[in-house]
Parts: structure tokens; C-alpha cells; sequence
């Protein structure tokens, strides 16, 4: 029987862990690592952090309650922070690991980071074993090529939906063996060592969740179950005020803290008890939505990230600084878009209604280049996914998957969904 490694990337869970649960099959001794890499810790392309605070604090209470699954199973995370090919390597060389377990991630540094492990781990002998997961479906069972992914959503839903069985979530694995007691476990960073000012969590906050596996199943469960909430979804999504009106299980899919296996499964279940609803089919209707981005960014990869984006369409935005951050700000002199904007710097989230609208206002009011806006969000949100959040801001600039740019009149959009301005005044006093 094998020693083995696996890397904690975006799946910080047990539940429905791949990788996890095949090296549990195969080997007789686990290492689990997370590391907080440059793509964590470092700045984007215009010097903002990668990780903004709030995103950063649930991120290390996800760590913390992923080190704590791992202790009540007899076995512990080790962290580390650098490269991570780097890291891996040196645990490999240092405990005499022999296989490597971790999931494959849609992105060109995620790539990018694949390949550098692959590469350092060949030198020295170790096999490595990457999985998908993060995903409804496994890229087998589309019916037909990545080449030949549908360019627009409705094509692909009509080519999976109900067609594709999404396969059930695998469960934890048993008790582990314990880490040997010369493996240095390493601490999990303070957020004050990435903001010494810390995190003033705001009152007004739509999203006030911890993060973590644990919280991320007992949100599903306070959705599905407590609040029935699932119920009104289709009336209430687009709301923009509160925790109830959205299930807020975002970010807890973007860290992999649940997966959407899981989550497909726990409303199926709700619809065989309470029976099936509009609310619960938009409900699964956009977590198809979320699939569907992941392979648009395996098919297009760097295009989706390119200004014309993967239409080749052309896009004039430009690239002026002072405007983006007057926009960044909410000093754009619309009391709608300035209070979103306002609202996602004070809190790290903002509802899907006002993501749109201060999309359309970047796009095509101010003029800018829309990946400056889609740097910001990167930036600071709670639930940030890089399929999810470039492909819907591509989407808006109509260099993605619509050829109809998405314009949104301000005035018509306060009228249906801030009608009596209360959520105006909420972020703008």
C-alpha cells in the first residue's frame, strides 16, 4: 500500500471528494495539504489584492473547519503557504510519498499550476492521479465533445437537462490514519496577517455566513428544510435586500466547501417530499447555469478572458483608471449603481439584480473595458468563481455567450425592484 498526498484546491470538504475518497481506496497512509499560493495571496493585473478581505475571512474559516473535519477523523491538514509545486515536492521528498491526489479547476493559472506539479513530481518519481470534480457533470458524460460545447445556454440545456444523469455524491471516507509526528503541521495564517485592520462585518449585510463544510451543509439544510425558502425562490431572487431572498450557497461552491452534486441531490430530494415547483426548477436552472460557464472556460480557456472575449467581437471599451474608480467608489453619480457599488465594498457581496446593473453601467455608460470590471469582482467577492464571474461579464459585454449585449435602463430597473428606494437608502445615507 502507497503513501499519499492530496491537495486541497477549491473542494475544501470531505463530502463528495474524488480524490479523497479514491486515495482512501488505494493507499495506506494520507497527507492533506492546502497551500496559499500567489494565486491567494498576491495582486491582480492592476495591483488589487486577489483575495480581498471579506473573501479571505470566509476562506480561512473554511481552512480551520477543514483542519477540524480531518482532526475528528483521526488525521490532520497540513498548510502551507508558497508554490505549490514547490511545497508538494518537498513533502513528497521529505516523507517518501508516493502518488499525489487532487482535482483538475477550468482557468489558465489553474492549468498553468497543474502542469508546473506534474512537471516537479515527474523528476522525482511520483505518480500523480488528477480528478474532475466541482462539477454536475464529468466531461465522459457530455454528449459530445468540448470542441463542440453549444455556444449559447438553451442549446445546452436541451442537450443535458434531464438527458444526463447527474451520478450521486460520494460519501466521506472513514476514520484516516494519523499523521506521523515528525510531519510539521503548519499553522493557518490570522486574517490580520493580510489586513492588520481586520474585518468589521457591516449590519446591513445580505451575507453574514462563515465559512466551511459544515456551515456550507447547514445553510442547505436552513434553505431546503428550515426556512423553505427554496419554495418562494422564483418570486424572491431577485430581490436585493436580506439573507432569505437568494440561497447564498455561492460562495460556498466557489471554495468547493459543498459540491454541486450535493446540492443538485438535497433539492431533489425536497422536490420528491414537498413536490416539485417553479422556484425549485430556476433554482436548478441556474446551478445548470454554473455548469455550463465551467465549460465554457474549458472549450474557450485564455479567450474567455481576452477583450473581444470568445466571440471576437469588438469591444470599445476603454481603460481609464479615474473612471473605474469612481465606479469602484459608488461615486458615479446614480444612487442605484453607487449603492451596489457601495454595498459590495462594505460587505464583499452584492445581489445578483444589482451585478447586472452595475455591469450594464460599466459597459455601457461609462465605457469601459468590461474586464476591469470583472478585475473588481475577482477582487472583492465573497463567492468569487472565475467561470461564473468572467463568463457573465463577457456575457454583458456581448463578447461572450450572447451576441446581444445586456443594457439595462437604470431608471426602468430602480422602478421594478427599488420602488419605494429602500434599499438606496440602506447603502447611501
Amino acid at each position: 500500500m502507497k503513501k499519499a498526498l492530496v491537495y486541497f484546491r477549491k473542494d475544501l470538504r470531505l463530502l463528495d471528494h474524488p480524490a479523497l475518497y479514491q486515495a482512501f481506496q488505494e493507499t495506506r497512509l494520507i497527507l492533506p495539504l492546502f497551500v496559499f499560493s500567489e494565486a491567494i495571496t498576491g495582486k491582480t493585473k492592476n495591483g488589487l489584492p486577489r483575495t480581498g478581505k471579506f473573501r479571505m475571512k470566509f476562506l480561512l474559516e473554511a481552512i480551520h473547519n477543514l483542519r477540524a473535519s480531518f482532526q475528528r477523523i483521526g488525521a490532520d491538514l497540513i498548510v502551507r503557504k508558497g508554490n505549490p509545486a514547490d511545497c508538494i515536492a518537498e513533502i513528497c521528498l521529505l516523507y517518501d510519498i508516493d502518488c499525489i491526489y487532487f482535482h483538475s479547476e477550468p482557468g489558465v493559472e489553474e492549468e498553468a499550476e497543474e502542469i508546473r506539479i506534474e512537471e516537479q513530481l515527474k523528476k522525482i518519481g511520483v505518480q500523480v492521479v488528477k480528478m474532475e470534480a466541482n462539477g454536475l457533470f464529468l466531461q465522459n458524460d457530455l454528449p459530445f465533445p468540448i470542441a463542440g460545447l453549444p455556444e449559447i445556454f438553451t442549446d445546452f440545456k436541451r442537450k443535458v437537462e434531464n438527458i444526463i444523469p447527474v451520478q450521486p455524491f460520494l460519501p466521506r471516507v472513514r476514520p484516516l490514519s494519523s499523521l506521523p509526528s515528525s510531519i510539521e503541521r503548519g499553522e493557518i495564517p490570522n486574517l490580520e496577517d493580510f489586513y492588520p485592520e481586520g474585518v468589521i462585518l457591516h449590519p446591513n449585510s445580505a451575507f453574514n455566513l462563515s465559512g466551511g463544510e459544515d456551515q456550507g451543509i447547514q445553510r442547505v439544510t436552513e434553505f431546503l428544510w428550515v426556512s423553505n425558502n427554496i419554495g418562494t425562490y422564483k418570486e424572491t431572487r431577485n430581490q436585493m435586500l436580506g439573507l432569505s431572498f437568494s440561497s447564498k450557497l455561492s460562495a460556498y461552491l466557489a471554495l468547493g466547501c459543498i459540491s454541486p452534486k450535493f446540492v443538485y441531490h438535497s433539492v431533489k430530494n425536497w422536490e420528491k417530499e414537498k413536490g416539485e415547483s417553479e422556484s425549485s426548477y430556476w433554482f436548478l436552472y441556474e446551478l445548470l447555469w454554473r455548469e455550463y460557464f465551467r465549460w465554457i472556460l474549458v472549450k474557450h480557456r485564455a479567450r474567455l478572458f481576452h477583450k473581444n472575449g470568445i466571440r471576437n467581437s469588438e469591444h470599445n471599451g476603454e481603460t481609464n483608471l479615474e473612471k473605474w474608480q469612481k465606479w469602484i467608489q459608488g461615486e458615479t453619480g446614480s444612487d442605484f449603481i453607487d449603492a451596489n457599488m457601495k454595498e459590495l465594498m462594505l460587505t464583499g457581496y452584492v445581489s445578483n439584480r444589482g451585478r447586472q446593473n452595475v455591469a450594464s453601467f460599466l459597459v455601457h455608460e461609462i465605457q469601459l473595458d468590461w474586464r476591469l470590471g470583472a478585475e473588481w469582482f475577482e477582487s472583492q467577492l465573497i463567492d468569487y468563481d472565475v467561470s461564473v464571474n468572467w463568463g457573465n461579464w463577457a456575457y454583458f459585454a456581448g463578447v461572450g455567450n450572447d451576441p446581444r449585449s445586456q443594457k439595462f435602463n437604470v431608471n426602468s430597473q430602480v422602478q421594478t425592484y427599488d420602488p419605494n428606494h429602500d434599499y438606496i437608502r440602506t447603502w447611501i445615507s
